[in-house]
């Protein structure tokens, strides 16, 4: 015990001795927020410097909540750059009001189209998760996530809603016919065969004659297939086509079938998306609407008068 002590002095003191030679305080740790595992620096003995590539699209605020003071003219400050991003951002996104006059719920939708990069130089994606749309009104709904692959009626992961250049997104006002917001994919088409959408989905599917493995079937087979119209599961097959060919179109001309043929091709995924705001009535007014798109920070990032 008293070895114990005599180290603990002696550990202290060459502290001391260090701290007064290099003339820096002692600074204590703060406790730790819930769910870390680290030391924090009082805020006095640090001031972190943002990154220009890290800047959050939200206004710079200090801790009591008060604006970011006014920036000298020989150093740009982090609400000039947050400024100037939203505004690039704002000039590449667009509101249009395709079928905003429709009172059916299901049929009542309207665009948002990204048109562009928000950097001159290159394409950057732009991450669109917990954005809202408003009406004159007031009425504010979220877009929610969305299925990168849905699957009707069947669990699904959903992802953030994260837009290339390029892309638009339908706001539908209605609710889901598949269950879930969702991307675009040449393999959705088949969704439409028992199903209405609004806007129409792509009849793009690959056609039935030209998916995989059908070297060994027989020309009877072959004939029927290639009768077959893309994006939709046959419903009467002829009955001399024989067990084998009936095994394969059950197997590859439907939507599984279709996406786990072409789900590695390079074009499977489009840029086009469908999200629900699972509303039982319309949303616009045939006239004298305000449309208001707001990012998850509340900031205005596109507006639509008619």
């Amino acid at each position: 015990m008293e070895k114990f002590i005599g180290f603990a002095v002696i550990a202290g003191m060459i502290a001391i001795i260090i701290a007064t030679a290099s003339n820096v305080p002692f600074l204590e740790p703060r406790a730790n927020p819930p769910g870390t595992n680290f030391f924090s620096l009082p805020d006095s003995a640090y001031t972190p410097t943002p990154s220009p590539s890290l800047r959050p699209l939200t206004n710079a605020r200090d801790h009591a909540g008060q604006s970011s003071s006014p920036p000298t003219s020989s150093q740009p400050s982090i609400q000039e750059s947050f400024e100037e991003r939203l505004s690039r951002i704002r000039t590449t996104l667009r509101l249009q009001k395709a079928e905003a006059r429709e009172s059916d719920p299901q049929k009542e939708y309207i665009n948002v189209v990204y048109q562009a990069s928000f950097f001159k130089e290159e394409g950057l994606p732009l991450d669109m998760s917990g954005w809202t749309i408003e009406n004159k009104r007031g009425d504010r709904f979220a877009f929610g996530y969305a299925a990168n692959l849905p699957y009707a009626r069947e669990p699904v992961t959903l992802s953030r809603l994260i837009m290339p250049p390029g892309s638009t997104v339908h706001i539908v006002t209605g609710q889901s016919s598949v269950g879930s917001n969702f991307r675009v994919n040449r393999c959705a088409g088949y969704f439409a065969q028992f199903n209405s959408f609004t806007p129409s989905l792509p009849q793009e599917c690959p056609r039935p004659s030209e998916e995989p493995a059908q070297t060994n079937l027989p020309d009877i087979c072959l004939d029927y297939i290639e009768s077959l119209p893309r994006c939709r599961i046959p419903q009467n097959t002829l009955l001399d086509i024989g067990n084998i060919c009936r095994a394969y179109i059950t197997a590859n001309i439907s939507y599984s079938g279709c996406v786990a043929n072409h789900k590695i091709d390079p074009d499977f995924y489009e840029n086009e998306w469908y999200v629900y705001l699972a509303r039982p009535m319309e949303l616009w007014k045939d006239k004298r609407e305000t449309i208001t798109l707001r990012d998850n920070q509340g900031n205005l990032m596109a507006e639509l008068e008619y």
